[in-house]
C-alpha cells in the first residue's frame, strides 16, 4: 500500500521529471554552478510541500499513520536523491572527475536534513484540496 501511495503523490512525479532534467543539464554545468542546480533542486523540493503529511484523501485511508509518514518520506527523499543521483551518475559516465558528484551528494545531505526537520513538526490540519 505505501508504493501506492507513493505513485499517487505528485511530488513522485516531479521527481521523475526532475531525474530527466538532470541527466540532460548537470554535465553541461561548470563545477562553480552545481551549487546553483542544489538551489533550484530545493525550490522545487519547497514546491513540493514537504511540510504537509497527508492529504485529505490520504487521511481518510484506512491506514495507519505510520504508513502515511513513511510514504512521505520516501517521496520527499526521492524529489532529492533521484535528480542527484542521476546528475552524478552521468557526470560518472562522461569521465568528468568526482568533484561534481562530491558536491551533489553534500547537497543531497543538506536537503535531507532539511526535509527531516520539515517533517518532524507537527501540524494540526492535513492539507486541502487544490
Amino acid at each position: 500500500m505505501i508504493w501506492q501511495l507513493v505513485k499517487r503523490d505528485p511530488a513522485w512525479r516531479m521527481a521523475l521529471v526532475m531525474l530527466a532534467g538532470s541527466v540532460a543539464v548537470v554535465p553541461a554545468l561548470p563545477r562553480m554552478f552545481l551549487p546553483v542546480f542544489g538551489g533550484m533542486l530545493g525550490a522545487v523540493w519547497l514546491q513540493c510541500q514537504p511540510s504537509r503529511r497527508a492529504t485529505l484523501f490520504q487521511a481518510g485511508l484506512p491506514l495507519g499513520t505510520g504508513d502515511l509518514l513513511l510514504a512521505r518520506v520516501l517521496v520527499l527523499l526521492a524529489v532529492v536523491w533521484l535528480p542527484l543521483a542521476g546528475g552524478g551518475a552521468t557526470l560518472l559516465l562522461t569521465r568528468q572527475g568526482t568533484e561534481g558528484v562530491i558536491i551533489l551528494a553534500e547537497i543531497g545531505a543538506a536537503l535531507s536534513v532539511l526535509m527531516l526537520v520539515a517533517l518532524s513538526s507537527r501540524l494540526r490540519e492535513t492539507a486541502g484540496s487544490q
